[in-house]
């Protein structure tokens, strides 16, 4: 090479390493994981338009979503969090072992004073344990019964006073007469059909019968030989006086809903606030032929009491919350994460709770989409509301306790209450063997 063809090479790469130098280098984006689910049917839409916004206002953070099913992902999420690699923001209600993991991050530091204070306090119980805050609400749910309005009223049920003053056992009983008659066809027309393939009925009776736990956190049997049996007559009446189906112990949960639809029954269990939104949709496919059948106005009912007890039901909050993994990716990284957690579950994301029928438990969020809720009954929308104020917040038991309980329940509750709604035992003898089976397992 000669003289002049270096000089020509070293030119040459001089003005490489120039303009390499004058190349911006692009940052590398901070990656958050987060796992969620089919929250309602469009969820994924609403939350790609919520992931737009959070990208655009955060432009060195990449979310990767992983949409799990309901039937396999907490199993997946639990496999995850064993192996020390949970997703960073994760869709799930509290559970008092999760915070043990140490993988579980609080959120109490990463919310300022005026995000704390836009969050009704209602909705962050669930999600409290031991002073600490592990999770942000999107809104709370709750448990009811689900009526029949234009049924209800034919027998002059004042049901919107049922809403406001609840009703006690034997008012119950009382409407469940009314309600129940022989249709001209020879069918019967029931009053109430809750079926028995789990044992929420049973649970949702002792709940209003005083017993608002199965297990204290003393490791003593709350539920007493006395009560149980008081809700086991309670269910035997409705049986035995016709007013519900006796083929209740093997009903699914599909027929029950089934039943509802034809006006086979007036009132069914266990209803939720989003069969509204169903029932309002069903009017529509009707209306176009895409089904059949008659529509339903619905209306939520409270589970009854029975009297000198208080009315109480079951719910609590559904929201995200903060992990980090075992590798732990640095402070930035989990400020990045909660940050977008509160995008998730911010006034923004407050659409998504009314999708449900739920207010958010955004204040501002209950605000901006307060016409979401429009086209729902108010009387509806409003008992939701104050039968937030019904739930029996529990503080989450030891995990050896919260193990036993759930063998109580598998082992004894479920399958005594199935035997005392197919006739096999009395209700009587199935409280004491309820008790002796759960004193068992308690004592082991």
């Amino acid at each position: 090479m000669s003289k002049l063809q270096r000089l020509s090479v070293l030119a040459l790469l001089v003005v490489l390493m120039a303009a390499t130098l004058t190349v911006p280098v692009l940052a590398k984006k901070d990656v958050i994981r987060l796992w969620t689910y089919p929250v309602h049917k469009q969820y994924d839409q609403e939350l790609a338009g919520i992931l737009a916004k959070f990208h655009a206002q955060n432009p060195g953070v990449e979310v990767q979503v992983e949409m799990l099913s309901w039937a396999e992902g907490p199993q997946k999420f639990e496999v995850a969090l064993n192996a020390g690699d949970p997703p960073d923001v994760y869709w799930w209600k509290l559970d008092a072992k999760y915070p043990k993991t140490g993988l579980m991050v609080p959120l109490d530091g990463y919310l300022s004073a005026a995000e704390r204070a836009d969050l009704l306090d209602i909705g962050l119980n669930g999600y409290t344990l031991d002073g600490k805050l592990w999770g942000i609400p999107l809104y709370v749910f709750i448990y009811t019964l689900g009526g029949n309005r234009e049924l209800l009223e034919q027998s002059k049920i004042d049901w919107r006073k049922i809403q406001c003053d609840g009703w006690t056992w034997d008012e119950f009983l009382d409407v469940a007469k009314k309600l129940t008659r022989k249709l001209p066809d020879g069918r019967t027309q029931y009053a109430f059909v809750m079926p028995g393939y789990n044992s929420e009925f049973l649970e949702m009776l002792m709940l209003n019968n005083g017993a608002t736990d199965l297990v204290l956190a003393n490791g003593k049997l709350a539920w007493s030989q006395a009560n149980i049996a008081e809700a086991f007559k309670l269910i035997r009446k409705l049986m035995d006086d016709g007013l519900m189906p006796k083929e209740c112990s093997g009903m699914s949960a599909g027929r029950r809903w089934e039943l509802f639809n034809t006006w086979d029954t007036a009132i069914f269990g266990r209803g939720i606030p989003y069969f509204e939104v169903m029932s309002i949709q069903r009017r529509k496919d009707i209306a176009v032929g895409a089904v059949s059948g008659k529509p339903i106005d619905y209306v939520s009912l409270p589970f009854p009491y029975r009297a000198g007890q208080s009315p109480r039901t079951y719910g609590g909050s559904e929201g995200y919350c903060l992990f980090k993994q075992k590798k732990h990716q640095g402070e930035e990284h989990t400020a990045n994460a909660a940050k977008l957690l509160k995008f998730l579950t911010g006034p923004e994301a407050g659409a998504g709770a009314c999708e449900l029928a739920y207010p958010p438990v955004s204040s501002k969020g209950r605000e901006m989409f307060k016409a979401n809720l429009a086209s729902l009954n108010p009387d509806n929308v409003s008992f939701t509301d104050s039968q937030t104020r019904l739930i029996n917040w529990r503080k989450p038991l030891p995990l050896d306790l919260a193990a036993k309980e759930s063998r109580i329940i598998s082992e004894a509750v479920l399958p005594i209450f199935q035997a005392v709604m197919a006739y096999e035992m009395s209700p009587e003898d199935a409280a004491a063997a309820l008790i002796q089976r759960a004193e068992r397992v308690l004592s082991r």
